[in-house]
């Protein structure tokens, strides 16, 4: 039987356009629409309906995944579309405007932003029509510290919320080696608000200089912003690996436990309640924060196990466990998991039920990985992959999923043509 229904599924996949197989087990349907405008931005691309805004060889590009077009940001007659010190391109850097470099583009209210660092090593929002015209800068940060070096850069992905745009920026002091590495002596992570609508930034928080500082997590729900900060108290150079070149090797060679010893390292949640101000700093020890959803905080606590606090880091629950990894995506102010399970040979997915605090089983039993890529507020895209440990994007085919249906166990799609999705 279920070689029957796997061979269904892959005839339904590459022989129609548009497909609805179901899954659901009849879970609570409540919750499922997203109540508030969240949308997490990498630095390399981002969803809005159905078209992809991401950087391609240095410049801005939309990708059209219904129509199968792709068009650059630029409405210039004639334009080559390349970009090089001497472009004139809207959808590349500018060296004339002082632009070196693109980050994290997203569409709101129908305008494209997008991040960029100058030649002088400031951080620009910058705002313009699709085409790139009207072309403004929404603000400028100058962040240079004066024992600082020019190394200076958005962290993760930036979230944002309705009109407002959140994001940490890291600021490091570096020194040149006798061998050549370049080795960091000092950091200091600082999260920034920006209101989309007024063009007004400010500083919420900083961690305060150390020696290095990573941010190790970021999420968003309900007016709360968490943050998994890690901080190292103790330098390099007061280890048996203060060559930079041995760094690489402590990584592998000791577990993280020991690497936290070494350092005098510290991991901690920050919790900044935005309607408040209020900030709190939570130990969290070896755990990894991998999402949060409506006051329940998801900790990796050890090998197969997942679970659960309150924002003050008490309620604990062991919610899920399984004897692989897993991955769990903060999808708009839903939480899904997913795994592999090796006695069904299969790919496992759930979502997390705000009312009931429990996983839901969607009901997927593919012979295929769902990959999720990005999303919009109504759609998914998802990677179709191989159920192995490996496998190269020539094995990989896409799709457009309903959001909505997704989450109630059914898989409500249309293909997308391979080539669209290429990594330029």
């Amino acid at each position: 039987m279920k070689k029957q229904l796997a061979l269904l599924l892959a005839l339904l996949f590459f022989l129609s356009g548009c497909s609805i197989i179901e899954r659901g087990k009849g879970a609570n349907d409540k919750g499922l629409k997203d109540t508030t405008d969240i949308q997490y931005i990498s630095s390399y691309s981002s969803m809005y309906d159905s078209t992809l805004v991401k950087k391609s060889n240095g410049g801005l590009l939309f990708v059209d995944l219904v129509n199968g077009v792709k068009v650059y940001a630029c409405n210039q007659p004639g334009c080559q579309h390349t970009g090089g010190e001497d472009s004139n391109c809207l959808a590349f850097p500018n060296k004339k405007r002082g632009d070196h470099s693109f980050t994290h583009p997203f569409v709101y209210k129908n305008q494209l932003y997008y991040f960029s660092e100058t030649y002088e090593g400031k951080i620009r929002l910058n705002r313009s029509e699709l085409d790139g015209s009207n072309y403004t800068i929404v603000y400028e940060q100058d962040l240079d510290r004066v024992d600082f070096e020019q190394d200076i850069y958005i962290l993760v992905d930036a979230i944002r919320v309705e009109n407002k745009l959140y994001y940490w920026i890291k600021e490091t002091k570096t020194s040149m080696t006798d061998d050549g590495w370049q080795k960091t002596d000092a950091a200091i992570l600082e999260l920034f608000e920006g209101d989309l609508d007024t063009g007004k930034c400010r500083k919420l928080i900083d961690t305060g200089e150390y020696f290095d500082v990573k941010l190790n997590g970021f999420y968003y729900s309900d007016q709360v912003l968490y943050s998994q900060l890690w901080k190292q108290n103790k330098s390099w150079d007061d280890t048996p690996y203060a060559e930079p070149s041995k760094q690489v090797n402590a990584w592998g060679e000791l577990s993280y436990e020991e690497i936290n010893e070494m350092l005098a390292a510290s991991s901690n949640v920050s919790i900044y309640h935005l309607d408040s101000e209020e900030h709190q700093l939570k130990d969290v020890g070896n755990m990894f924060l991998l999402g949060v959803v409506k006051d329940r905080l998801f900790f990796w606590y050890s090998e197969g196990v997942l679970k659960t606090f309150d924002s003050n880091m008490e309620n604990e629950q062991l919610v899920f466990t399984c004897e692989t990894d897993i991955q769990l995506y903060n999808i708009g102010d839903k939480i899904l998991l997913k795994y592999f399970d090796i006695h069904l040979n299969t790919g496992l997915y759930y979502r997390w039920d705000t009312e009931e605090e429990e996983f839901i089983d969607l009901g997927y039993r593919e012979d295929y990985s769902l990959l999720i890529l990005d999303y919009s507020k109504d759609k998914l895209w998802i990677a179709l992959t191989p159920m192995k440990q490996s496998s190269s994007s020539s094995e990989w085919h896409y799709i457009l999923a309903d959001k909505e249906d997704f989450f109630k166990g059914k898989l409500n799609y249309i293909k997308i043509e391979d080539h669209l999705t290429d990594i330029d």
